[in-house]
């Protein structure tokens, strides 16, 4: 209390307070140092230690490199150099070609017309299949036009005469694949490939290779080879397949359970549309699938 008392005495008559110089002077601020940046105090103990992290670099002055990605390589696990996503057979390259269609036919996705000169009201879309509908002494024709010309080809598909009638004489029921397929000047031209009721024959069930020719009102069937098979009842379900490779046309029918084999060979360049063909039957086409070979 009497320090008090002197120090307040002697600011009041502005004498020096020599004996308590100390005490009443203010203490001498403490020096400090703040480094560009910190936002840490300034008392003495801010002062960074030696195990503080050193300042954080330009990440832009040392840039870490980076590989650009490697595009997705197509698969082809055949080797057939066809990727698999459009072979016909990604796990053999007995079979290399591009799959050109692989559908049930069971909807209309525009894959299949009317050829040039033929009623386009006889194909319809019904029952999960693609059907010909009307039992006619006459050619009715359908090609796929997604790719309205092809070469060397595989096809397969499941059919089925749905109605026939004994009264057309003479029986002449078809029911084909084809190949090769062009109509110009009016003309069909195509080869065929699949099943026939042919009258006068000793067997009138066969698989058969025929070349078709003339307008749509006049078709004509020139055999190429025709080959004795099992009959086929009404709505029942055989399968086809037409290979042609080479000038070579390969038909494979299997009905009952059984595979019977026509071929024809020296067709030269069959170039042209896949389709379809029937006369003288109702029929359905559904499950194709269309390759082209390479």
């Amino acid at each position: 209390m009497l320090m008090t008392r002197a120090c307040v005495v002697t600011l009041l008559l502005g004498l020096a307070c020599s004996a308590f110089a100390t005490a009443c002077s203010a203490p001498e601020p403490t020096r400090t140092t703040r480094r560009a940046g910190s936002t840490k105090g300034t008392n003495a103990t801010d002062e960074p230690s030696g195990d503080e992290a050193p300042p954080a670099t330009d990440d832009a002055d040392d840039p870490t490199p980076s590989a650009d990605p490697d595009p997705t390589a197509p698969i082809d696990t055949d080797g057939d150099g066809v990727p698999d996503s459009e072979d016909c057979d990604p796990t053999s390259a007995a079979l290399a070609g591009t799959r050109l269609l692989e559908d049930d036919l069971a909807t209309e996705k525009g894959f299949f017309a009317a050829a040039d000169g033929f009623t386009q009201a006889s194909w319809t879309y019904e029952g999960a299949a693609y059907r010909q509908t009307r039992v006619a002494d006459a050619a009715d024709t359908a090609v796929f036009v997604k790719v309205p010309s092809v070469g060397d080809v595989l096809v397969e598909v499941r059919s089925a005469s749905t109605e026939v009638s004994g009264a057309i004489t003479p029986r002449l029921r078809q029911m084909f694949v084809l190949v090769g397929a062009t109509v110009s000047g009016g003309q069909l031209s195509a080869i065929g490939c699949g099943v026939e009721v042919v009258q006068g024959e000793a067997t009138e069930q066969k698989t058969s290779v025929v070349r078709l020719a003339g307008a749509p009102g006049a078709v004509t069937t020139t055999p190429l080879q025709r080959v004795t098979r099992a009959a086929l009842q009404v709505n029942e379900e055989f399968s086809i397949k037409a290979r042609l490779a080479q000038g070579t046309l390969t038909c494979d029918v299997t009905n009952g359970g059984a595979t019977t084999t026509a071929s024809a060979s020296g067709l030269g360049n069959a170039k042209g549309a896949v389709g379809f063909f029937t006369r003288q039957t109702k029929a359905l086409f559904k499950q194709a699938r269309i390759c082209q070979l390479k």
